[in-house]
């Protein structure tokens, strides 16, 4: 399909928008949309029934009108979609309901569908995964009609979720009538199948109590006009991407993710503990969770990257929330009633990934998760953080960020949690290693960045083709310099990535003069003028770090009321930097320090200050005019009732010179071109 034009003096700013802000800016500025100039994908509605219609991907519709389903649990919505020749009703999944809810998407909105899924069964369902907004379009394209050529009907007194599937189903060409008998093949876009539906399967006979099983050979299948339905292959298993909650259900798959244990306090009183793992087949992964009894039974057997097989009765499927790490709509609950069964290793299914390039990663915000494939462009050493509140307060989390960036030339910021961020080295990020991340979360902090859940894995330099392909790229690329995805990304937070400045761009972009939250910004300088007559260290608690006065032979900590028999000694550099541009002073605290000292604590300068005072002098020159990466904090504060940016030193390490000479070929290509 060709690119949308927008022909308004907004254009700019509208190509830049989010799909939200930018029909806001639309109907802001009282903007009429001419004719689209997008084509719509031929045949895509029929594609969404039978896969085997060809048709040109990402599939480009038409949304005519839509409609809020009346559920209890959840907001969902009946969309009608067109190609400008037919059209048909679909609906939409749990993830997408902010996107189109409060009338986001009016009608004659052009929509790109990334993702869909087909439900097969007696009436099939069409659910959209994940779209975007191309264009809002003045009227209908083309005059389509119905797969059916009139409208569904629905009795009264229908359920909610009986009326959902029927008005969807009974535009759809794929609708069977019950006199119908010849074999009909129904495909989704992911998996290839034939599917009888002349009659639903009766429900198979379930063995008692849940069993984790080495596989056994099935005794051989008599011949007989048994049916298979919901499309069940021969060895009555289902793909997880045609699972649904209306029937009694067999899936295979390998397990990808494995989360530890959780118990808390239930509303009826006592301890409940639940864990969760995500299993995936040839056609998409979804998210299985045990309870309290299944727990004790299947946690300790049940084994990362083996595949087994879940059979499970009607309840066990239900729709999943926003926070659903898998890709399936659904999630799965094992009860009691439930059977496990380990499949041989040369029997498991195939893994696939479903990677989001960094520059497409705003339109799924907050929708769920996602996969990721990138270069590790800077990996910072792991930190502990103390959990403030909570059922964990007092607890510690390991915790480290990362610099990810791709091929479309932008970079996003990641936040590893507990064992993954074990699972990474900072010389990772020095030879920029390939990482495949999936079921990564999608959040707007700092306008727009990644961060790991319990769910979460990565593996580094995957042996998978588009790997491969970013490793050459990258290793080939002049380009150093990367933007940030997301509104924010002239300022983050202190360990988010931070746009490269001139020292001369802090006074003129006025960075640090909000009262409101700080500016973060990167700096290569060199060490022109340290102040060592002034303050340069303090005494304080070796426990919490905090100031300290002396009493005598002891140690006073005001702020905790308590006496100590001796101090640490820690930095406080007032340091003057500077670049071709100008110069700037930077307040450098005691981490930071001791790599400008080459590693001498503050207290063995003070031991020296007192026993070799020329030494000690000669380590003040020594430091001077070396240069260094600086990641920068700048901030406006009060003092006196005048008000002044500050300035301090987050991070410092020592020049990169190869990314250093490519981020400076870069600037020398951009200024000659």
């Amino acid at each position: 399909a060709n690119q949308p034009v927008l022909r308004t003096p907004c254009h700019a700013r509208l190509q830049s928008s989010s799909p939200s802000t930018r029909l806001s800016l639309l109907a802001i500025s009282g903007l009429q949309s001419t004719m689209s100039t997008t084509q719509l994908t031929s045949r895509a509605v029929e594609h969404f029934f039978d896969a085997s219609i060809p048709c040109e991907k990402p599939c480009i519709v038409q949304v005519l009108g839509m409609k809020e389903l009346a559920l209890k649990d959840q907001k969902r919505f009946r969309i009608t979609v067109s190609d400008g020749a037919k059209k048909a009703t679909v609906i939409t999944t749990s993830q997408l309901t902010e996107f189109f809810d409060n009338g986001k998407v009016p009608d004659n909105t052009i929509l790109k569908v990334n993702d869909f899924t087909l439900m097969v069964g007696a009436k099939p369902v069409v659910s959209l995964i994940d779209v975007e907004i191309v264009e809002q379009a003045s009227n209908v394209i083309g005059s389509p009609v119905s797969l059916k050529g009139e409208e569904p009907k629905v009795k009264e007194g229908s359920s909610p979720v009986k009326q959902q599937i029927a008005s969807v189903t009974q535009e759809s060409s794929t609708t069977v009538k019950e006199e119908e008998k010849t074999p009909v093949k129904a495909e989704n876009a992911n998996n290839n199948m034939e599917v009888d539906m002349k009659k639903p399967e009766a429900d198979s006979p379930t063995p008692k109590g849940p069993a984790l099983m080495s596989p056994t050979p099935s005794p051989p299948k008599a011949e007989s006009v048994s049916p298979i339905s919901m499309s069940q292959s021969a060895d009555n298993l289902m793909p997880i991407s045609n699972m649904n909650p209306y029937s009694s259900t067999k899936i295979k798959g390998r397990v990808m993710m494995k989360e530890e244990v959780r118990s808390f306090n239930g509303k009826a009183g006592g301890t409940k503990k639940v864990f969760s793992i995500v299993i995936m087949d040839d056609t998409m992964d979804v998210k299985v969770t045990f309870w309290d009894g299944e727990v004790d039974k299947y946690y300790d057997v049940i084994e990362v990257g083996k595949s087994y097989t879940f059979k499970f009765g009607m309840g066990a499927v239900k729709m999943g929330d926003k926070f659903n790490p898998a890709k399936c709509p659904y999630v799965v609950t094992i009860n009691s009633k439930g059977v496990i069964e380990q499949c041989q290793d040369n029997d498991a299914p195939k893994i696939t990934y479903h990677f989001v390039p960094i520059d497409k990663m705003e339109p799924h915000i907050k929708k769920g998760s996602v996969d990721v494939l990138a270069v590790l462009h800077e990996v910072q050493s792991s930190t502990e953080i103390v959990i403030k509140n909570g059922a964990q307060a007092g607890s510690t989390k390991s915790k480290r960020n990362c610099t990810l960036v791709d091929a479309s030339g932008k970079q996003i910021f990641l936040t590893l949690w507990d064992e993954l961020a074990g699972q990474l080295e900072e010389t990772d990020g020095t030879r920029h290693a390939i990482i495949a991340c999936r079921g990564i979360r999608v959040g707007d902090y700092g306008g727009c960045s990644l961060s790991s859940s319990r769910m979460s894995t990565i593996e580094l330099d995957p042996d998978l083709p588009e790997a491969k392909t970013l490793r050459a790229w990258y290793d080939s690329s002049s380009t150093s310099s990367f933007t940030s995805v997301g509104s924010g990304a002239t300022g983050g937070a202190a360990g988010q990535p931070a746009p490269r400045k001139l020292i001369s761009d802090i006074e003129a972009e006025g960075l640090g003069k909000s009262t409101v939250k700080p500016d973060y910004l990167s700096l290569t300088a060199s060490v022109v003028w340290v102040n060592d007559e002034k303050t340069w260290q303090y005494p304080s608690n070796p426990k919490t770090k905090t100031k300290v006065v002396q009493q005598g032979d002891s140690w006073y900590d005001e702020k905790n009321s308590e006496m100590l028999d001796t101090c640490q000694r820690r930095y406080i550099l007032p340091v003057s930097f500077s670049d071709f541009t100008g110069r700037s002073f930077l307040t450098v605290f005691d981490d930071d320090a001791k790599k400008i000292f080459g590693g001498i604590s503050a207290d063995e300068m003070w031991e020296m200050s007192n026993t070799d005072e020329k030494r000690f002098k000669d380590l003040w020159k020594s430091i001077m005019f070396k240069t260094w990466t600086i990641r920068v904090r700048a901030k406006s504060e009060s003092f006196q009732e005048e008000t002044r940016v500050k300035c301090q030193a987050v991070s410092m390490e020592p020049v990169n010179f190869v990314s250093e000479s490519r981020h400076l070929l870069e600037r020398i290509r951009r200024y000659v071109n």
